[in-house]
């Protein structure tokens, strides 16, 4: 049941979430930030996290999830980016990009 993250994002875990960053859910296991910005190479990127977390089930047994974040330069190029890539089969896995929401705790 832990979460790992390759990366740690220069934002605090306080601050709001900004206009300009997506959320991908449905990552292949073992995307790379490397790929995620190769896949992003048109737009001004400047930030990458990927997370991969395990939900723990009641037999102890996990289920990987992958999802990530991106962080662009500007709001019409996250708008732009959702617009694109919405639905983008990557590796074989069908993706899902949204504007990163305020997670609700």
């Amino acid at each position: 049941n832990g979460l790992q993250t390759n990366h740690k994002s220069t934002a605090d875990a306080n601050t709001p979430l900004s206009k300009t960053r997506i959320h991908i859910k449905n990552l292949p296991l073992g995307v790379t930030q490397e790929e995620l910005r190769h896949l992003f190479q048109n737009f001004t990127v400047t930030d990458v996290v990927i997370i991969v977390h395990t939900y723990g089930t009641p037999g102890g047994y996990g289920t990987l999830a992958q999802y990530g974040f991106i962080e662009f330069a500007t709001e019409q190029e996250q708008k732009l980016a959702i617009q694109q890539y919405q639905n983008y089969e990557l590796k074989g896995k069908r993706i899902f990009v949204s504007a990163a929401k305020e997670r609700r705790r």
